[in-house]
């Protein structure tokens, strides 16, 4: 059993962080370029980034290895360099973690390849590559693993299949769409097939990150609460995104996020953080949240 399960096995809530593209963004990361590369490359920024959600109050933070497998990395030529961008990662933010008790989750994102037979997608092939990115991160000291943002549950699961290898705690998250029929991935697995078959392969804790604003995730972990005899995981958008003068603005500020904590808290959820569009501020707005609850 590991820090993460016995944290939240105990009954304490964590804050997750927020967006990290978004902040390397405003560091000046253009458009097709590799995130992963500047774990090497500009690890003081990514340290930077990583120090102030520590400083906003996050209980975990996750490293910048989201495309950091070999079959994402390999569309770069980068493939070569799988266990080098995922241990500087971890580095970078552990470093930004030293002498507090947050924790550092190893990100782990999907591979961008469709599984045949509806792509080119082989099981054998991304459970390997998974696994290699798992170990590598398991290796530079990280705490857990998020296996997160997957629309495909055989995805996910071959993620977790692979990661289990580390030997550490394995969180999963999807990323769902609201339709008349109730919530489902785009690959048309609905949440109750989805908890069982992810805490099944080995998940500890699971739930749903990004696709979303604050009130429509709310209304997906009421569901997750309904299926899951496990910790969750949730981590809202800051809104959906709109272009406001040519630029993709997402509208929901620190106060929505205040509130979907909250409402997480209310329902159940152990774990609440920040993804696509949220800040420091957003996560600062959760941790207070959560500060309260755990006093």
């Amino acid at each position: 059993m590991g820090k993460f399960k016995d944290l939240v096995d105990s009954g304490k809530f964590l804050a997750g962080d927020g967006a990290f593209g978004t902040q390397l963004i405003a560091r000046g990361m253009q458009p097709g370029d590799v995130p992963e590369l500047w774990n090497v490359e500009r690890a003081s920024d990514v340290e930077e980034i990583h120090r102030k959600y520590v400083e906003a109050g996050a209980s975990c933070i996750e490293t910048n290895t989201f495309g950091g497998n070999a079959i994402t990395l390999g569309r770069h030529d980068l493939a070569h360099r799988v266990a080098e961008l995922n241990k500087a990662g971890v580095e970078a933010a552990k470093k930004a973690v030293a002498g507090t008790d947050t924790l550092v989750a190893g990100s782990i994102g999907p591979t961008g390849v469709l599984l045949a037979p509806m792509g080119e997608g082989k099981p054998d092939e991304m459970q390997k590559a998974f696994a290699e990115q798992a170990k590598a991160l398991a290796e530079a000291g990280a705490d857990v693993l998020f296996v997160e943002t997957m629309t495909s549950l055989d995805e996910a699961v071959l993620a977790i299949e692979g990661a289990k290898e580390s030997g550490l705690d394995i969180v999963a998250t999807m990323t769902f769409n609201k339709t008349k029929r109730g919530f489902f991935t785009i690959m048309g697995d609905k949440i109750s097939v989805c908890v069982k078959r992810l805490v099944e392969a080995g998940a500890c804790a699971v739930g749903s990150n990004c696709g979303n604003g604050t009130d429509v995730m709310v209304e997906v972990a009421r569901e997750f609460k309904e299926a899951a005899n496990v910790p969750l995981v949730f981590q809202s958008n800051a809104g959906l995104p709109k272009m406001v003068d040519g630029e993709s603005v997402y509208t929901e500020g620190p106060e929505h996020l205040e509130a979907f904590a909250r409402n997480c808290i209310e329902i159940g959820v152990s774990y609440i953080g920040g993804c696509c569009g949220t800040s420091f501020e957003h996560v600062a707005a959760i941790a207070k949240v959560v500060a309260e609850k755990n006093a």
